[in-house]
């Protein structure tokens, strides 16, 4: 394993940050080269509509995505973060023919999700192999996915710890729906190993691909078609502080998250809060990844934060 930060990787496309303001005070090499004559200080409305970036600047930790203009590329991952004087904008860049995105609107829904998912706390104490039941359990029981086989594997090891479930799910749902993306026959294997001091959640399928890559950008470029969900994947980690990565060897794709910063083993929270509130929420997350059909209305839908 080799388990680290990927933040570096969420700006391996052109990536531009902005201060409350919408002005730019960072550009790194990727938008260096190809967002030229764009420079430090320039405003953002450069890319986007000024209503568009008002309403921004009025939201905390938002997610979007939108067609920027004056740029060769034809899709922009918006994020807003922070409170106050210390908000940032942070903007992604995206060749849409690359990304394969089937619907602009789907997207978007995806992404919008990002502030409820994160508040969201289904919390309680649970067994780690009776959690990965409880994920695939909640994953087969909707119909689009009723199909699918998994294997879990456990390692003797198998503590009653606090967890935030609703986290972990959105987590690993959206690494299981994007592996089907790309195969969807072989059974996924899923497991929770005690590393050391940490508990790795590791996702993985067999597959002929023939093929490596490694990190988020280098799978995003090998499958564009799971591109936008592996974002969403890597915000929704950058957000719990977890550790990721994400690989393709040539019998199979794989991706590991360090989960420790997600999970309590001091035995002093409430008791287990599993029930209702869980499979609601499972099925949300779902309906929201599993991409429902492009529309015509779908890739032309104005953007917005109401």
């Amino acid at each position: 394993m080799n388990l680290k930060n990927r933040k570096a990787e969420l700006s391996a496309s052109p990536t531009v940050i902005t201060d409350l303001n919408g002005n730019i005070i960072h550009l790194n090499s990727a938008a260096i080269t190809h967002l030229k004559p764009v420079k430090i200080g320039d405003n953002i409305t450069k890319f986007l509509e000024l209503d568009y970036v008002r309403k921004l600047t009025m939201l905390d930790n938002r997610i979007d995505t939108a067609k920027p203009k004056n740029c060769k590329f034809g899709r922009v991952v918006v994020k807003s973060f922070g409170t106050g004087a210390t908000k940032t904008i942070e903007l992604y860049f995206y060749d849409e023919k690359k990304i394969q995105s089937k619907s602009l609107a789907n997207d978007k829904k995806l992404f919008v999700s990002y502030t409820e998912v994160i508040s969201n706390n289904v919390k309680g104490n649970i067994k780690l192999d009776d959690m990965l039941k409880e994920i695939v359990g909640c994953i087969t029981s909707d119909l689009r996915f009723a199909y699918r086989k998994f294997e879990i594997d456990t390692y003797g090891n198998n503590p009653e710890l606090y967890v935030n479930f609703s986290h972990i799910f959105a987590i690993a749902a959206g690494t299981v729906v994007s592996l089907n993306e790309i195969e969807y026959k072989n059974p996924i294997k899923i497991s929770v190993e005690k590393v050391f001091d940490d508990y790795v959640l590791s996702i993985s399928v067999p597959s002929a691909t023939f093929k490596e890559a490694a990190g988020l950008h280098e799978v995003s470029e090998l499958y564009p078609q799971i591109a936008m969900r592996l974002l969403y994947i890597a915000f929704l980690c950058e957000n719990d502080g977890i550790q990721y990565d994400v690989y393709v060897k040539p019998n199979c794709i794989c991706a590991e998250f360090v989960i420790s910063e997600m999970i309590n083993n001091t035995g002093k929270f409430s008791h287990a809060m599993f029930g209702a509130d869980q499979k609601a929420f499972a099925s949300y997350i779902l309906s929201l990844l599993a991409y429902d059909e492009e529309t015509e209305n779908d890739s032309e839908q104005e953007l917005s934060y109401e």
